[in-house]
Parts: structure tokens; C-alpha cells; sequence
């Protein structure tokens, strides 16, 4: 799959669903099996559902959570957390497996 941020397109994408040490989910964003981006952030101080994820979408990594809803990965954000300057998107995660 193809990926648009901010600051370019990057194609042969795979994001794969992993686990950060407190088991919460993690999405990583690899391009032609290489970390491309971790898509996600792991808030471990705030209270989530089991099948709720942190999206990082500033800095780097801003627009990836509009390519995560395109692509049926999570959901629209269902709340935000605030952390220091930015606004936490927590959205719904609709994978279970590996997405290419």
C-alpha cells in the first residue's frame, strides 16, 4: 500500500500490528520490510479499551492517521488524550493481522 504524509509518498508499505512491553497494541509502518514509522503511541498512564489505540500523527508522522482510516486500519478518533502540545487521537483498531 502506498502511504501520503505530510512530507511525501512512500509505496511498498505494510503496517503490522505489534505489542508494546504493557501489551498494549503498536502500529508499525514498515517499507519494503524496514521500519518506515511506528504509527502509534504508547500511553501506558491513561486508561484505554483493549481494542483502543494511540495514534502519533504530529511531528513526522503528521498524516498518518487519515492514511490509517483510508485503509480500514482504525477507526475515526473516538476521543483525545492531551499530551504536553499535542491532542492524542484514540481511535478504535479494526485489524487483527498484518495489512499490505
Amino acid at each position: 500500500m502506498d502511504i501520503t504524509l505530510s512530507h511525501g509518498t512512500y509505496s511498498n508499505c505494510a503496517v503490522k500490528l505489534e505489542r508494546y512491553s504493557n501489551n498494549r497494541p503498536a502500529l508499525v509502518i514498515y517499507q519494503n520490510d524496514e521500519v518506515l514509522l511506528k504509527a502509534s503511541v504508547n500511553m501506558p498512564e491513561h486508561p484505554i479499551e483493549e481494542n483502543h489505540i494511540c495514534i502519533k500523527n504530529w511531528s513526522e508522522n503528521k498524516g498518518i492517521l487519515k492514511e490509517l482510516i483510508k485503509h480500514n486500519i482504525v477507526s475515526n478518533p473516538i476521543y483525545f488524550i492531551r499530551s504536553g502540545y499535542v491532542d492524542v487521537p484514540v481511535c478504535e483498531l479494526l485489524i487483527k493481522e498484518p495489512t499490505e
